[in-house]
């Protein structure tokens, strides 16, 4: 895991620099820090969090460009490119995409009572969109100021913010095949499984770093 900090390279996994102990690329917190929040989420809801980075294009190539900005001199305007591309998709994922997840998920929730992939699935989005944002106005701070410390800030957001998003596809991903057990065993009279252990479980097969549609990552989300 490269240091956009110092450029030392510490093991995977570190979360912090073995040389400078600057802050790394981090996972997002565990927790339920929306717990009030308007997805209606309470004590009891086991809140999952992403438990691996995930490499996406526009991250990865949004990184790649403030690393080299800071420690081999390169331009700045490749970087400020790359995050212009990510500010663009974000904006109009929001537009465009997320009002159409958000009815589907909460119709869903009317549907499926019991099922918790849709409260799951709406915290991860919301709270992804939310560490983007928050990416997005300290890069812009960056612009003004120069600060390289913003600069990191920045990215950690934006790629933490990616990885909530990406986890919300995996949860997209399996949703769909319990939905389908669910139907069957409703049809055949037979109680339904667990929603809960289903969405804390690890996926049988889980799916390849770079997610599904209907999001690619923080910065390709339509």
């Amino acid at each position: 895991m490269l240091c956009i900090r110092c450029g030392h390279d510490s093991p995977e996994g570190s979360k912090f620099c073995h040389k400078c102990n600057a802050k790394l690329l981090h996972m997002a917190p565990t927790g339920n820090p929306m717990s009030n929040s308007l997805l209606d989420l309470d004590d009891t809801t086991n809140i999952i969090t992403p438990e691996k980075r995930y490499i996406t294009e526009h991250i990865y190539h949004l990184t790649a460009c403030a690393y080299d900005y800071l420690h081999k001199g390169e331009p700045g305007e490749p970087l400020l490119e790359a995050f212009q591309v990510i500010k663009s998709r974000m904006e109009e994922f929001q537009n465009e995409a997320l009002p159409e997840i958000i009815a589907q998920l909460q119709a869903e929730r009317s549907n499926y009572p019991d099922l918790d992939f849709a409260p799951q699935i709406l915290y991860q989005i919301n709270h992804g969109t939310k560490l983007v944002e928050e990416g997005v106005g300290y890069f812009e701070s960056f612009i003004e100021s120069g600060d390289e410390e913003v600069l990191i800030a920045a990215v950690t957001c934006m790629q933490d913010g990616n990885d909530h998003i990406c986890l919300a596809n995996e949860l997209i991903v399996r949703r769909g095949t319990l939905l389908e057990q669910v139907v069957k065993l409703m049809q055949e009279g037979v109680e339904t499984p667990s929603a809960t252990a289903a969405v804390s479980a690890p996926a049988a097969s889980p799916p390849e770093p770079e997610p599904v549609n209907p999001v690619e990552d923080s910065s390709d989300l339509a």
